[in-house]
């Protein structure tokens, strides 16, 4: 079940048409060092059934224009607080005054987040452009939003597309279509429909990254399909929807202007599942995947075998195949021309670590990898379960470390006399939930194999209860 946290934004405009983005702190736990507008979490309960106009909302704004960036709606006019001291309820102001802001700003619908896990933010967007804003300098709190700026939403768009700035998809959606005739009609339009079409998720240019319901396991539900468009293709990158997602990739199919290429990263069903419509709605397609990921997959679809170096081409970028054993044995990910995007498919996931096939996956190849990954001057990785990695030099270090010390600890227990399989388990994973042991299982015996393959650990003595 979703956990929805609910809260609101809004944008605010110069006459002169600049918009006022806050770049979020690097300390954040969602959406570091991101460019947002304004706004904040709804601290009082709202129905599951909340429209996005309730005075609650309202009285948000109110607060986060005046916590984040030191705007109050005084007495007659709108001001910078010289502190924040006090709390909202404790300025003065005239009401008549606010209750005509209240009224000049437009409810533009609201935009969830993706459900890369169970806890989305569904944010209710406001809009208002007015003289009001021409000559104000708003005052970052210094704790959430570390830094501000009024920005016309071209510019902040490109400064996206050059990799200079970070935008959340709903926001670089806004500011997309902020300048449109029929801007706010059609945003609160797009409130009532399903993910990748209330905002187009763009994690970088030409990527959509779209989270729909597969066969995968916890603590995942969904397997994120990679929409990279060409001019001439797109390339569709682990089409694994079941049948409660069978629905939403068909909407997503069926939007589709150019032919797809698929490309599977590996062979586990919750990522070609989804390929049974493909064949009904483009049959001509081609499945571009390792030869023991084809040699595994059922599909009346063509088959091309690729490995490392090889180049899929939609039309105006490359992509080139990279290897990534260790998950399983025909385990690849796809490379952008610039070398700064992978894809990793299960190799790296948003959250956790990611549990390796017992039958034909290897520690010891998944080990290499993470050592290869790590050479590589990525700024973002695009997992097939879980959000964007943003920070990906950091984390793929913390996993080798993460198997270096499980290992550790592996050693450790046997050293101590322990050799059975399942006192091992509950030992080296007690911090992990009992219904996870299952998945555990795999890892452990896999950490054990590449032990004994380094002559760490003496086979015969364990007992393989």
């Amino acid at each position: 079940m979703l956990n929805v946290i609910k809260s609101a934004s809004i944008i605010i405009r110069k006459s002169t048409g600049e918009v006022y983005l806050g770049l979020r702190s690097k300390k954040l736990r969602t959406f570091p060092n991101f460019w947002v507008f304004p706004g904040g979490k709804i601290d009082e309960e709202l129905d599951d059934n909340w429209k996005g106009t309730e005075k609650e909302v309202i009285d948000t704004i109110l607060r986060e224009l005046y916590e984040e960036i030191g705007l109050v709606i005084g007495n007659n006019n709108i001001f910078e607080a010289n502190d924040r001291e006090r709390g909202i309820n404790k300025i003065s102001y005239n009401s008549e005054f606010r209750n005509n802001f209240i009224q000049k700003i437009e409810y533009v619908g609201k935009k969830d987040t993706p459900p890369f896990t169970n806890q989305i933010y569904s944010a209710a967007y406001y809009y208002i452009k007015s003289e009001m804003f021409d000559n104000l300098m708003p005052k970052v709190d210094g704790q959430e939003l570390v830094q501000g700026m009024w920005i016309h939403p071209e510019l902040a768009i490109q400064n996206w597309i050059d990799g200079k700035i970070l935008l959340p998809p709903p926001i670089l959606h806004l500011l997309r279509k902020i300048d449109t005739e029929n801007f706010i009609k059609e945003s609160l339009e797009e409130t009532f429909l399903p993910t990748g079409f209330q905002s187009k998720i763009e994690i970088y240019p030409n990527i959509e990254f779209i989270p729909i319901n597969s066969s995968t396991i916890k603590p995942f539900f969904n397997t994120n399909l990679i929409i990279i468009e060409g001019y001439e293709n797109y390339i569709l990158v682990d089409p694994g929807a079941n049948k409660n997602g069978e629905e939403h990739l068909e909407l997503i199919l069926e939007k589709l202007t150019k032919p797809p290429i698929i490309f599977l990263t590996h062979h586990h069903l919750d990522h070609w599942e989804g390929l049974k419509l493909i064949e009904k709605i483009f049959p001509d397609a081609i499945v571009y995947a390792h030869k023991n990921t084809n040699s595994r997959i059922d599909t009346k679809l063509n088959k091309i075998n690729v490995n490392e170096g090889y180049i899929l081409n939609p039309g105006g970028k490359l992509y080139q195949v990279i290897d990534l054993f260790g998950h399983t044995d025909g385990h690849i990910g796809l490379l952008n021309e610039k070398k700064d995007v992978l894809i990793s498919g299960d190799h790296i996931v948003g959250v956790g670590s990611t549990v390796l096939d017992y039958d034909n996956g290897s520690m010891i190849e998944y080990m290499k990898t993470c050592s290869k990954i790590r050479k590589l001057s990525i700024d973002l990785i695009l997992p097939a379960h879980g959000p964007p990695i943003f920070d990906p030099k950091n984390l793929i270090v913390k996993y080798i470390e993460h198997r270096i010390n499980r290992e550790n600890n592996i050693l450790k227990i046997v050293k101590k006399g322990i050799y059975s399989i399942n006192e091992i388990l509950k030992l080296c994973y007690a911090d992990t939930p009992l219904e996870m042991h299952v998945f555990a299982k795999r890892n452990l015996l896999l950490h054990i194999n590449k032990l004994i393959a380094e002559q760490k650990i003496d086979q015969n003595k364990l007992i393989y209860d």
